[in-house]
């Protein structure tokens, strides 16, 4: 029994051991390497001083090599909180961290750019985050930095997952209600566990959990045969969820400011599409109920009432595609690609809102 106990593990170990080896010859989705996040490290980031490979999909579809700098953010640049030139912080989820576009293809890397000599502009982003970790990361931006000005992009499943009772993935701050009724930040810490800082070494693991998404898949499967999907978040808007997702929409309006320390004209709001339904017009007529159309009408109204920059990126992106043809994602990836990016980017430009934080640019001198 026990020859025949030691063959079956062979039998199994020996192709692993195989596949571990030949994997290391292929592009491999590296893990970012989330570091612990504790009440005295409170915000989401990432091993830092790191070069990275982000790959996705069985047979490597997107491959990008993608830096950590010595903050533990995805940017090429290395933050300076001694320096004192003017500063844009991005602020946002998987759109900012943007592990999928090369650096100078995102939105903080185009918006860099465009700043040049005059000022700077760092990004604050870890996918998963939600309204509520944007305080948080304001707040961090704003202890560490003193920003001058500041971009939130806000995506579908931002609103609900900003609350406690939706979502409690470790790791992030949700709005939890007080005993008196009122809501506050709730951080919920995270540390490794050793069977993640073991599976974090093993290419075949990583190739399962990240390339493969063998978790992703299954809760798809079990999301989509409930729902429909509007901008990355069920179409479904019921009173429950649209109610808690008001409260939690006002909450951010109402703290951002003095997060932040800045004044709302000072904070843009880059409001995603209703992608992948914007491309045709009778199906963005269909889905004019769903949740994110309600919360995208409600958080740009509330935010254009209390002074905020508001960037609505829809009709942009309706514009765009109608002339160009060309859509702002992947077939098999919702998040934005290049061509997404260079429309966010442009959209903030637009609004002026760079010239008058930095001055005017040396081009239109």
């Amino acid at each position: 029994m026990l020859f025949a106990a030691i063959a079956v593990l062979i039998g199994f170990a020996a192709p692993l051991g195989v596949f571990e080896g030949v994997l290391r010859f292929f592009p491999v989705h590296e893990p970012l390497g989330t570091q612990p996040v504790t009440p005295e490290s409170p915000y989401m980031h990432f091993e830092s001083n790191r070069d990275v490979i982000f790959s996705e999909g069985w047979h490597f579809a997107i491959v990008n090599r993608i830096h950590i700098n010595n903050f533990g953010f995805v940017n090429d640049q290395d933050y300076d909180p001694a320096a004192s030139t003017l500063l844009l912080a991005v602020v946002g989820d998987s759109y900012v961290e943007a592990s999928m576009v090369p650096y100078q293809d995102t939105l903080q890397g185009r918006l860099a750019k465009v700043v040049g000599s005059r000022g700077r502009v760092y990004s604050f982003g870890a996918s998963g985050a939600p309204l509520s970790q944007y305080l948080a990361y304001a707040r961090f931006a704003r202890g560490r930095f003193k920003p001058s000005a500041l971009a939130v992009v806000v995506v579908g499943n931002d609103f609900d997952e900003s609350l406690l009772e939706y979502k409690r993935d470790p790791g992030f701050h949700y709005l939890k209600r007080r005993a008196d009724g009122s809501y506050g930040l709730h951080l919920i810490p995270w540390q490794p566990s050793f069977a993640h800082r073991v599976l974090r070494h093993s290419m075949l693991a990583q190739y399962l959990l990240s390339n493969v998404s063998i978790y992703t898949i299954f809760h798809r499967w079990r999301s989509q045969r409930e729902t429909q999907f509007v901008g990355n978040t069920g179409a479904r808007a019921d009173s429950a969820r649209v109610e808690k997702s008001r409260l939690a929409a006002d909450y951010f309006l109402t703290v951002l400011p003095e997060e932040a320390g800045l004044p709302p004209n000072k904070i843009a709001l880059v409001v995603d599409g209703m992608r992948p339904q914007l491309y045709d017009k009778r199906s963005l007529e269909e889905v004019s109920g769903s949740y994110f159309a309600y919360m995208r009408e409600y958080l740009m109204s509330r935010a254009r009432e209390r002074g905020y920059q508001v960037v609505d990126l829809q009709p942009r992106f309706i514009e765009r595609y109608a002339t160009e043809g060309v859509r702002f994602e992947w077939a098999f990836n919702a998040h934005w690609n290049s061509h997404g990016h260079a429309v966010a980017a442009k959209a903030v430009e637009d609004t002026g809102m760079l010239e008058r934080v930095f001055g005017p640019s040396l081009a239109a001198q």
